[in-house]
């Protein structure tokens, strides 16, 4: 199992367990076709739930333990199933942390490459230049020759929109009220 995922040796312990699990979920002869399990419980056991031993898994990340822009779910490497509850062992192999979750994602093709070293960025840093003046350069003038367009009129493009008045216009249309508001200007337009 290690071996088809190329999984490093110090998961050794994980795959006994995964295999011993397996066995006992697996028909053998000396028990007339049955299961470890069954003839222990009398009853036949589920198969659904059985995944691929190293393969990538994805596990959901609680609404408590996250904020709203963050991740729904993290990157795990299956390695086993918790006896103790309904839940999947994970391996994170960026924290090295084990964890037991239910809700899980299986991409049970794909496998970690274990050979890559995480991903280390480089930054460029720029050296202060406070101290040294700073040569902007301006981008070239070029002489620009306006053209008068052939659909415009002369008339139209002095006038704005038409429907549209000048806020201009509308001052000097409109008349003051009395000043009896308190300093409050009220405009009327005719």
């Amino acid at each position: 199992m290690l071996k088809r995922k190329k999984m490093p040796k110090e998961f050794w312990a994980q795959a006994v367990e995964c295999a011993v699990y397996l066995s006992n979920h697996s028909p053998t002869r000396s028990l007339w076709n049955k299961t470890p399990q069954q003839a222990w419980t009398g009853r036949k056991p589920s198969i659904s739930h059985l995944r691929v031993f190293g393969c990538m898994a994805y596990a959901h990340i609680p609404d408590q333990k996250r904020s709203k822009l963050d991740d729904k779910s993290e990157k795990y490497i299956f390695v086993g199933y918790d006896v103790s509850s309904k839940g999947y062992k994970l391996y994170n192999p960026v924290t090295k942390k084990m964890i037991v979750s239910r809700d899980v994602v299986f991409d049970e093709e794909a496998s970690w490459n274990w050979n890559d070293e995480p991903e280390d960025y480089k930054f460029l840093l720029f050296p202060d230049d406070q101290d040294e003046p700073s040569d902007i350069a301006s981008p070239p003038t070029l002489p620009i020759t306006l053209q008068q367009s052939t659909f415009s009129s002369s008339a139209s493009s002095s006038e704005g929109p038409r429907g549209m008045r000048s806020l201009r216009d509308i001052y000097d249309e409109t008349e003051e009220l009395s000043q009896s508001f308190n300093n409050l200007t009220l405009l009327s337009i005719s």
